[in-house]
């Protein structure tokens, strides 16, 4: 695995019991991704839900669809959160280890779009 940002810090923020303060080095992180950066908007029928999704989930006003979940904030409780969320939402089941393999909005609509039975697919007799 790559990070996608580095940053260096002189400490890390504690909190009054002297352990890392992870809330605030998130907090801390997302202020400083560059902010020039241009997020592509969601597109299509499910990229949209899903940001929405997301948006709600992660506390997060803008995101691009080819922003990492993890990256934005989320963690393995989130996660499987969402990955519950997505499966209420869409009829679609995805594992929390596919979510892990595809962790952007446009990868995850990738997957759900294509375990979605098309119009032209015939009903077998166990799903009526």
């Amino acid at each position: 695995m790559i990070p996608e940002l580095l940053v260096e810090a002189a400490a890390l923020p504690l909190t009054a019991n002297g352990k890392v303060d992870r809330a605030e080095v998130v907090r801390q992180l997302r202020g400083a991704r560059p902010q020039e950066q241009t997020l592509e908007a969601p597109r299509g029928e499910t990229e949209p839900a899903l940001a929405a999704e997301w948006r709600e989930l992660l506390g997060v006003d803008r995101l691009g669809r080819d922003q990492s979940f993890f990256v934005l904030g989320g963690d393995s409780l989130l996660a499987t959160r969402l990955v519950e969320s997505v499966r209420k939402s869409s009829g679609v089941v995805v594992t929390l280890r596919e979510f892990l393999a595809a962790p952007t909005v446009r990868q995850l609509a990738e997957l759900i779009e294509s375990r979605r039975p098309s119009a032209s697919e015939p009903m077998d007799e166990g799903s009526i």
